[in-house]
């Protein structure tokens, strides 16, 4: 492969003493755009020198600038005495790494081998031999170069150059002017081929051994999660149905009832323990107002014959026995009339008051209204008993409730549990690897390595088949990538390369000269061939890492095509690890690509800040 690494410029055309070094193998899509500062208040892009980075890489290579200015004038005219004009580029090939440095004022072209310890030895020859030298490592002639490597609309489009022009270029693309020379080498790209070959085989059995091992694991996981799935959905409807069966008693209902009857009850038993304390008490009254009537009957009975003594022993009679009493008669009196006094006294404390008979008589109503209460209560009660109750008590109820809580608890649980299997598969399909693309890489491989051998044979031949076969294998290539990149464009037009290597562009079995065709579909045909023959070339020749189009895309092209050609340059890059520049003046393809390079003119000196920022 031919890689570009980099290219240093100092003093060539608008670049200034300062040397700026330009990395040409990023593997990415870069923009290169200009701001002229000495252009006054209205910035131009104009001018900048966006595009003598591509004369600078062809003049440091072939000696010569893509746009033909001569030598001497492609020195910077604001050079400091004691300076000099150089422009130094990197690359490697088949056989090594090299540097070449090419200059003005004095005119020099020096050429270093980079050695495997690191130590460069310089390749002593004259300007004109090492270059021819250089030229040869490069592999690519200078006119070829431009079409494949450093397109630019300062040189002829494929299209605009002459038809033997155009002949010759797709016999070089071919390799029709050197099958002498690459018989040998397509020994070698056959064997790196085979081994190739090899690698991706053994690859993709180790892969394919692999991705074997993670579907089996995922066969178990899917089982696991299946039966997990299952008893999952068992679980459910086990406790929908609990869920259902529970449900069927009204439990809340129940507990109503059973609290009614749990209250009446005790209650009940409160108003039958005040109504006996009542009746009772009831009893105890009664029993005293009879014991309290006998007492007073007695005493009574007492007092009266005290009283009729009293009368008796007035009349100086003795009560006992009948006499008259002689002696003492006061004094008898006297004690009679204390017994008296004492036995009122013990009278009126056994009296039946009228708060004795109140009392009696609350107590009776109290009696009778507990008495009606508890007769309430007892209805209710016997009115509840109605009840079919399911439970015996509160409890049992409030348990039953409980229970159909957490069976609702648990299904909704069960909604909300995740499969923990799910994770571990989803894990290991993103672990196995697709071979899809290294099964065909490896097919493409192996009919490269058939068609290889095929050329090896064909090129140890003197047969002019060989030149036919050739022409015949490659031209329907060349035609099916033209017939890609032009479908992708949307072109409704088809490219034709003939045998004769005359081209034939057709529409709806029209056949349309070049000038027939607008301004942009001629750019997006043009764009279509550069990509053609670089696959073309690649394939039959040594890939190359470097890709400027300049300005390509500026004129005549809308703005959908030319995100259509952003896009195919993205795939370039990504298939074949390309490095490509587009040189433009337009905003809305900048805004397409991620790396941008600003190339500032100003005080007649371009620079590219972002490059010396880094290198400082």
């Amino acid at each position: 492969m031919l890689t570009l690494k980099n290219v240093t410029i100092r003093n060539f055309l608008s670049f200034g003493n300062d040397p700026i070094t330009i990395d040409l193998n990023t593997n990415k899509l870069t923009t290169i755009t200009g701001r002229n500062l000495d252009a006054g208040i209205d910035l131009t892009r104009n001018g900048t020198g966006k595009s003598t980075i591509i004369d600078a890489i062809a003049y440091c290579i072939y000696g010569k600038s893509v746009r033909g200015i001569s030598n001497p004038k492609l020195v910077n005219k604001l050079i400091k005495p004691g300076t000099s004009m150089s422009v130094t580029i990197e690359f490697t090939c088949r056989k090594g790494e090299y540097r070449i440095t090419r200059g003005e004022k004095p005119s020099i072209f020096r050429a270093w081998k980079i050695l495997d310890d690191g130590t460069e030895e310089e390749i002593t020859k004259n300007k004109n031999e090492l270059t021819d030298d250089i030229v040869k490592l490069i592999g690519i002639p200078r006119p070829l170069f431009g079409l494949l490597v450093l397109n630019t609309t300062e040189q002829q489009q494929f299209m605009e150059l002459p038809e033997q022009q155009r002949r010759e270029i797709i016999e070089e693309l071919m390799g029709l002017n050197m099958l002498s020379e690459r018989a040998e080498d397509l020994k070698e790209r056959r064997r790196a081929l085979k081994n190739q070959a090899i690698a991706l085989e053994s690859s993709i059995n180790t892969t394919q051994e692999m991705n074997k091992r993670l579907r089996d694991k995922i066969d178990a996981l899917e089982k696991q999660s299946s039966q997990f799935e299952t008893q999952l959905t068992v679980d459910a409807e086990e406790l929908t149905r609990e869920i259902e069966i529970l449900s069927e008693v009204d439990a809340s209902t129940e507990i109503e009832i059973l609290t009614e009857i749990s209250e009446l009850e005790r209650r009940e038993g409160e108003l039958e323990s005040d109504l006996t304390a009542r009746k009772r008490e009831l009893v105890r009254l009664d029993r005293e107002k009879t014991r309290r009537k006998r007492a007073h009957d007695s005493i009574k009975k007492q007092i009266d014959d005290l009283q009729n003594e009293l009368k008796a022993v007035e009349g100086g009679i003795c009560p006992t026995c009948g006499q008259e009493i002689v002696d003492d008669r006061e004094k008898h009196i006297s004690e009679i009339m204390d017994k008296i006094t004492g036995l009122e006294a013990e009278l009126r404390d056994v009296e039946w008051s009228d708060d004795d008979d109140a009392q009696h008589m609350a107590l009776q109503e109290d009696v009778t209204e507990l008495e009606k209460e508890l007769d309430k209560v007892a209805a209710r009660l016997d009115e509840l008993s109605e009840h079919d109750l399911v439970f015996e008590t509160v409890k049992d109820a409030q348990n039953h409730e409980l229970l159909l809580e957490k069976a609702r608890e648990a299904l909704e649980g069960l909604s909300a549990k995740e499969n923990p299997y799910l994770g571990q598969i989803a894990t290991l399909n993103e672990e196995i690897v697709d071979v899809t693309d290294k099964i065909e890489e490896l097919r493409d491989t192996q009919k490269l390595v058939v068609h290889v051998e095929y050329l090896i044979k064909m090129l140890q031949s003197k047969d002019s088949f060989v030149r036919k076969n050739i022409i015949s294998r490659w031209t329907p290539f060349l035609n099916r990538q033209v017939a890609k990149y032009t479908s992708t464009l949307e072109l409704p037009h088809r490219v034709i390369i003939n045998d004769d290597f005359t081209i034939t562009i057709t529409d709806l079995g029209d056949t349309y000269d070049w000038g027939n065709l607008s301004r942009g579909q001629r750019q997006r045909i043009n764009v279509a061939l550069i990509l053609s023959f670089i696959d073309l070339y690649e394939i039959s020749h040594d890939p190359v890492n470097l890709l400027f189009i300049d300005e390509l895309l500026d004129a005549g092209i809308c703005a959908r095509g030319a995100n259509q050609i952003i896009e195919l340059l993205r795939g370039q890059i990504e298939k074949k690890n390309k490095t490509i520049f587009v040189i433009t003046h337009r905003q809305d393809i900048v805004d397409k690509v991620d790396n941008n390079i600003e190339v500032c003119y100003q005080n007649r000196i371009s620079t590219i800040p972002a490059l010396e920022v880094q290198d400082a």
